[in-house]
């Protein structure tokens, strides 16, 4: 028997750009940028990448949009100054100060 289809990986590229309001929740949050690829399997051994899409949402409710991706690399690059990651947090910082 022979498996196809396709899977999506996540990746978060990590919180760019100046803090703001969400729409939804009304919590002040900086944008995170998640990339999903979506690659095509056989058999569950992935072959080839089929698309490429971001997303620029709130952290704290879900809700965002879908960028291209020059879009999103564009916004990212601007808010590259204010760009925080898990990786590059001080011992004595939170994300609630973020």
């Amino acid at each position: 028997m022979v498996l196809y289809g396709t899977r999506v990986f996540t990746k978060f590229e990590g919180y760019f750009g100046e803090r703001k309001e969400c729409e939804v929740c009304h919590r002040t949050y900086r944008s995170a940028f998640v990339r999903n690829k979506v690659w095509a399997h056989l058999n569950y051994i992935p072959l080839f990448p089929v698309r490429k899409t971001y997303f620029k949402m709130c952290p704290i409710c879900g809700n965002g949009i879908e960028l291209k991706a020059k879009e999103a690399k564009a916004e990212m690059a601007s808010g590259s100054i204010n760009a925080v990651s898990y990786t590059h947090l001080r011992a004595h910082e939170t994300l609630a100060n973020l």
